[in-house]
């Protein structure tokens, strides 16, 4: 039978992981990431791509997946923007940007 000291201990470990989670997906930005556009193109955070980009064309990366291919490592990304929907973002070897995927179907 657990005493009162343990049952406090837990219901507190408890509480703080669950308001770590909530304040890091509640949180839209951290300082120094980079803005993602529309085309999974990073920028640099500066008063000038803030006026280019608004904030609904600004992704968040909800996803990143690595997996390996004749050899050659890709990475598959995920964003989604302010209003739900979502882009694929494929990073290829030798690439300086990813390439935005079209035409994804869901299997």
């Amino acid at each position: 039978m657990l005493d009162f000291s343990k049952v406090i201990a837990l219901a507190l470990t408890s509480l703080s992981f669950y308001g770590i989670g909530v304040s890091t997906l509640s949180k839209s930005a951290l300082a120094g990431e980079p803005i993602i556009d529309r085309n999974c193109h990073p920028h640099e955070r500066t008063q000038e791509v803030f006026q280019q980009i608004p904030p609904q064309n600004q992704a968040r990366i909800l996803m990143t997946s690595s997996f390996q291919f004749n050899n050659q490592n890709y990475a598959l990304q995920l964003l989604k923007f302010p209003n739900s929907t979502g882009v694929f973002c494929l990073w290829e070897p030798n690439a300086r940007l990813p390439q935005r995927l079209k035409d994804v179907s869901i299997i």
